[in-house]
C-alpha cells in the first residue's frame, strides 16, 4: 500500500505537463521550417517552445535538451530553468535518478536569483522522491526517522532549506499514512511555501495536485474543495501565461478535467450553482477534446456523480451497475459501492441495497484493516516524535545544568582573584585609609555577593519550572491516551450496538453473513481496545505510575480465569486446557490482576500462531528454589532462534501481518521485572512454542 502512495505522490510532481493529443506531423513540419527561417533569438525561442509543447512525451526529452542548450546559449536564464523543471518531469520514469542528480548540478551555472531556489528545491524534492519510490521499506523507514530527527533537532533558519526537509519529511511519511499526523505537517509545508515570492511558485502547483487526492481520500470534503479551487487559479495562471508568451500549443484540457471531475465527487459539499458550473465544464472540454470525451464514455466517471450529485438515483443506479466492474474503476470500487447504496435506498430498490451493502462490507473490511495497520504505524511514528521530544528536553536541562556548574566555576575563580586583588590592595595601602578603604571593598563584595545569590536563586527556580513542564508534559501524554480509551470506547460501543440492530433487522435468510460481519465488528473494536489498554500499561509501567498491590492468590482461581477469558479466542478445532485442573491448590503472595494478565497474553498471543492442535496452560511449584514456574504450551508454527530474544521488545511481532500491537509480549516482561521475576521461551521446546512465567514465593 505504501508504494502506491508514494507512486501517487512521485506522479503529482509532474506540475508542469502539458497533456496534449499527439498533433499531425505536418504541423511540426510547419514549425520546423519557420525555425529555420526564423532570425531573432526571441522567434526562435517562441517556435522551439510550440515544437517542445506539441511533440508527443515520449519524444520531448530530445526537444527539451536541444531548447535547453539554445537557452544557454543565448544566457537566457528564466528559459534554462523552465527546462530543467520540465525535463525533470520527463526523467521521473526513468530507472536511474542519476539524470536527476545532473539536472541538479546544472542549476549551478545560472547567477542567483529566487528563481533558481525555487529550481533547485524543486528538482532536489523530485530526486528525493524517486528515490523513496526506488527505497526498501527499511531504507524508508530509517530514512523517515532520520528526517524527523533532523526537522526537530536541526530546524534551518534558511527557508528553503527548511521547506526542503519539511516537502522530504512528507515524502516519506505519505509511504506510511496520510492520516492526522500527515496532514498537520502538510499545513506546515503549506504556510512556508506561502511565504515564497508569489509570482510563479511551482511548489504550490506540486502541493496542491497532492492534497487534493489525499483529502478526499480522508473524506475530508472541504479541505478537498479548497485544494481543488487553488489548483485551478494555478492552472489559469499558467495557462495565461503560457498563452501571453506565444505558445499556442500548450494545453491544460486534462488538468481541468480531472480537477473538476474530483470536484463533482465531493458534491456532498457543493452548491446547486457549483454542481452545474463544474458539469458544464466537463461537458465543454469534452466537446473539444476526443481523448477527454473518450475517457468520459469509457469510465462515466463524472456522469456518475454529476447524477448523484442532481438526485437522479435511478439513472446512476444504472451507470453504476454497468461500470462497478470496469477495469478502469478498479481503484473506485468502494466509492461506487457507497453510491450504489445511497441510490438504491433513495429509490426503494432493496434487492440492489443488499447487493452493494454485502459488496461494500466486503470492501470496507479490507479498508479497515489497512487503515488499521495506518493507525498503527501512525502511533508509532507519534511514539517516536515524543520520544524524539522528551530527548530534547532532557538534552536541554543537561546543558543548562552544565552551563550553570560552568558559571559556578567562574564565579569562584571570580570572586578567588578578587579577594586576592583586594588582599594586595590592602597590602599596598595599608598606611593609608587602611580601616576606611577595607570596610568599603568589603561592603561592596557583600553586594555582589547577594547579587550572584540571587542569580542563582532565580536560575534554580528556572531549572524546577523546566523540570516541572517535562513532568507535565509526560503526564500530559498518559491522560491523552487515558482520554482516548475512554473517547474510543463509547462510539465503539455504539457502533457494535447499532450492528446488531442491523443483525436482528435483517430476515432470517440474509442474517448469516450480517452476523459475521457484527462479529468482525465486536472483534476489531476488542482489538482498538486492547491496543489503547496495552499502550497506556506500558507508559505506566515504564515510568513507575503503576504499582503492585500483592495480596494472597489462589493459582487454581486465576489459571481459570485466565482460561476463561481466552478460550472464545481459540481458532475452531483447537483444544484450549488447563494442565493443573483438580490438582492441590496453591496461595502464592502477589497482585493476580497483573499476573492474570500475563497470563491472558501468553493464551492470547498462542491463540493467533495455533491453528491446531492445543493450548496448554500449567504451572509448576519449585519450593525448593522458593519460586512458581507458570507455562504457556502451543503446538503452533513456533518462533524463530533469532527471534525468541527479540520477541519481548516493544512493538516487535513475529509476523507483521499478524494482529496485535506488538505489545502483549513486552507488558509481560514488564510485569515480570515487576515482581522480581522472568518471562522466557522454552528453547527445548520443537512442537510449537512454549513460554514460561517465573514467579519467586515471597
Amino acid at each position: 500500500m505504501s508504494r502506491l502512495k508514494l507512486f501517487l505522490f512521485v506522479t503529482l510532481l509532474m506540475t508542469n505537463i502539458n497533456h496534449l493529443l499527439s498533433a499531425p506531423i505536418s504541423v511540426r513540419d510547419s514549425l520546423q521550417r519557420e525555425l529555420s527561417r526564423s532570425k531573432t533569438v526571441a522567434d526562435s525561442l517562441n517556435i522551439m517552445y510550440n515544437i517542445f509543447d506539441i511533440t508527443p512525451r515520449k519524444d520531448q526529452k530530445e526537444i527539451g535538451n536541444e531548447l535547453y542548450e539554445f537557452a544557454k546559449a543565448n544566457k537566457l536564464y528564466d528559459v534554462q530553468l523552465d527546462i530543467l523543471r520540465n525535463l525533470s518531469n520527463l526523467y521521473l520514469i526513468a530507472p536511474s535518478d542519476s539524470m536527476h542528480k545532473v539536472l541538479i548540478a546544472e542549476t549551478e551555472l545560472v547567477p542567483e536569483s529566487d528563481d533558481k531556489k525555487m529550481t533547485k528545491l524543486f528538482l532536489e524534492i523530485a530526486l528525493n522522491a524517486k528515490q523513496a519510490s526506488n527505497a526498501t521499506e527499511a531504507e524508508r523507514q530509517y530514512r523517515l526517522r532520520e528526517l524527523m530527527k533532523e526537522y526537530n533537532e536541526e530546524p534551518s533558519n534558511d527557508l528553503y532549506d527548511r521547506i526542503r526537509q519539511l516537502f522530504n519529511l512528507c515524502i516519506y511519511l505519505g509511504t506510511t499514512t496520510h492520516g492526522e499526523l500527515y496532514v498537520d505537517y502538510a499545513n506546515k509545508l503549506i504556510n512556508l511555501i506561502n511565504r515564497l515570492p508569489q509570482e510563479y511558485n511551482p511548489l504550490r502547483n506540486m502541493y496542491y495536485s497532492q492534497m487534493g487526492p489525499i483529502y478526499t481520500a480522508n473524506n475530508q470534503y472541504v479541505q478537498a474543495i479548497a485544494a481543488d479551487k487553488e489548483q485551478l487559479k494555478i492552472v489559469k495562471e499558467l495557462e495565461k501565461r503560457y498563452h501571453s508568451q506565444g505558445r499556442r500549443y500548450r494545453n491544460y484540457d486534462a488538468n481541468y478535467y480531472n480537477v473538476y471531475r474530483r470536484m463533482l465527487s465531493n458534491y456532498s459539499v457543493l452548491s446547486p450553482e457549483e454542481i452545474e458550473d463544474y458539469n458544464n465544464q466537463i461537458n465543454a472540454i469534452s466537446r473539444r477534446n476526443s481523448t477527454i470525451r473518450n475517457d468520459i464514455m469509457h469510465n462515466q466517471r463524472s456522469t456518475i456523480y454529476y447524477l448523484m450529485a442532481t438526485k437522479r438515483y435511478k439513472e446512476a443506479l444504472h451507470l453504476l451497475k454497468k461500470q462497478i466492474d470496469n477495469p478502469v474503476n478498479a481503484q473506485h470500487r468502494r466509492q461506487f459501492l457507497k453510491l450504489m447504496m445511497e441510490a438504491a435506498g433513495a429509490i426503494n430498490d432493496k434487492e440492489s441495497l443488499l447487493e452493494a451493502t454485502m459488496a461494500y462490507n466486503k470492501q470496507l473490511e479490507e479498508y479497515n484493516k489497512l487503515k488499521a495497520a495506518e493507525i498503527y504505524k501512525e502511533l508509532q511514528i507519534k511514539f517516536d516524535i515524543n520520544e524524539l521530544r522528551n530527548r530534547n528536553v532532557e538534552l536541554e536541562l543537561e546543558m543548562r545544568n552544565s552551563e550553570l556548574e560552568s558559571n559556578r566555576k567562574l564565579l569562584r575563580v571570580v570572586i578567588t582573584a578578587g579577594i586576592i586583588l583586594l588582599v594586595m590592595l590592602v597590602i599596598a595601602i595599608w598606611l593609608y585609609l587602611r580601616t576606611r578603604r577595607l570596610a568599603k571593598n568589603l561592603e561592596k563584595s557583600r553586594e555582589k555577593l547577594q547579587r550572584e545569590q540571587e542569580n542563582l536563586i532565580t536560575a534554580q527556580q528556572e531549572l524546577i519550572e523546566a523540570r516541572n513542564q517535562a513532568e507535565s508534559a509526560n503526564k500530559m501524554k498518559t491522560q491523552f491516551i487515558r482520554n482516548m480509551r475512554h473517547e474510543i470506547r463509547t462510539p465503539l460501543s455504539a457502533v457494535i450496538g447499532f450492528s446488531q440492530l442491523i443483525v436482528d433487522s435483517i430476515p432470517e435468510k440474509y442474517r448469516g453473513d450480517m452476523e459475521r460481519y457484527s462479529d468482525i465488528i465486536m472483534i476489531n473494536n476488542e482489538m482498538i481496545l486492547t491496543l489503547i489498554n496495552d499502550v497506556l500499561d506500558t507508559a505506566g509501567m515504564e515510568t513507575g505510575t503503576i504499582k503492585l498491590d500483592p495480596k494472597p492468590t489462589s493459582l487454581q482461581q486465576i489459571c481459570s480465569i485466565a482460561i476463561s477469558v481466552v478460550e472464545h479466542l481459540a481458532n475452531p478445532g483447537v483444544i484450549m486446557k488447563f494442565e493443573n485442573e483438580g490438582d492441590k491448590d496453591f496461595v502464592l503472595n502477589t497482585d493476580a490482576a497483573r499476573v492474570e494478565q500475563v497470563l491472558i497474553n501468553l493464551l492470547k498471543n498462542a491463540t493467533k500462531f495455533t491453528s491446531r492442535g492445543s493450548i496448554t496452560l500449567g504451572y509448576k511449584v519449585d519450593k525448593e528454589n522458593k519460586q512458581v514456574v507458570f507455562s504457556v504450551t502451543d503446538t503452533g508454527i513456533g518462533i524463530p532462534a533469532d527471534k525468541m530474544k527479540m520477541i519481548f521488545n516493544r512493538f516487535e511481532k513475529v509476523n507483521n501481518f499478524s494482529q496485535g500491537s506488538g505489545l502483549g509480549l513486552h507488558i509481560c516482561r514488564l510485569i515480570a521485572n515487576m515482581v522480581n521475576g522472568e518471562v522466557c521461551i522454552d528453547p527445548n521446546y520443537r512442537n510449537g512454542a512454549r513460554f514460561l512465567f517465573i514467579h519467586p514465593i515471597v
